[in-house]
């Protein structure tokens, strides 16, 4: 997700538990502005390309 004004512009990750709308209990919301490299594909991602 990309946000283009005020003090928190930048590019997100939004990592959803697949329950429908964002919910900050169980969701997660990173902000990646300034990342290099290749994301993967939308769809499941495995949590060791994130967390190591």
């Amino acid at each position: 997700m990309q946000v283009t004004t005020g003090a928190i512009a930048g590019t997100y990750l939004v990592i959803n538990d697949s329950t429908a709308g964002f919910q900050s209990s169980n969701d997660l919301l990173m902000n990646i502005t300034g990342f290099t490299g290749t994301l993967p594909a939308l769809g499941s991602i495995p949590v060791g390309n994130f967390f190591v």
